[in-house]
């Protein structure tokens, strides 16, 4: 966690995601992917994001990203039953791309079924059945939808994640 660091400045703490792994030349981590995740482990405090998101009408997830790494990134949602390596995964078809600028920006990563493509299949759950037991979510740094993203060297910063439903019309 950065203090002070976050879109409303002074008082507000924001999260650094720097991917690690054995240092390069010039002591640059190496060979290290840039994911964000977020898992179920039998009701623990880290299954804040799991849950039947069909539900509760979850239609998106809307962060704040800043990039202060050197190049722009090309960011996925990747979405799972249970998680882990051996589950079915679905990521979002399209990227939206994070430019190195160091500056705030609000993204919307919409996790509509028609925006999501299975990237792997183990038990052939369905994106339906997935959305009504969301076990882990992953923001990832991925060319091409995946659930385990790309290796990359660089910094970001996330602040205001939330789950959003679209709002009564």
């Amino acid at each position: 966690l950065i203090e002070h660091a976050g879109p409303n400045g002074s008082g507000d703490t924001a999260l650094k995601i720097i991917p690690t792994g054995p240092p390069a030349p010039g002591g640059i981590p190496d060979g290290t992917r840039m994911n964000v995740f977020n898992y179920w482990r039998g009701g623990d405090s880290l299954s804040r994001w799991s849950g039947d998101y069909a539900s509760l009408g979850i239609q998106n997830i809307q962060t704040d990203i800043r990039n202060v790494g050197p190049t722009a990134m090309e960011m996925r949602i990747a979405i799972s039953d249970f998680g882990g390596d051996f589950a079915d995964w679905y990521s979002t078809a399209y990227s939206i791309t994070i430019p190195n600028d160091s500056a705030w920006h609000t993204y919307v990563f919409s996790i509509l079924p028609a925006n999501m493509v299975n990237v792997q299949t183990s038990s052939g759950v369905s994106y339906s059945d997935v959305l009504h037991g969301v076990g882990e979510i992953r923001i990832i740094r991925a060319t091409a939808p995946s659930f385990q993203g790309d290796e990359v060297v660089g910094e970001l910063h996330f602040d205001n994640m939330t789950a959003t439903v679209p709002e009564p019309g």
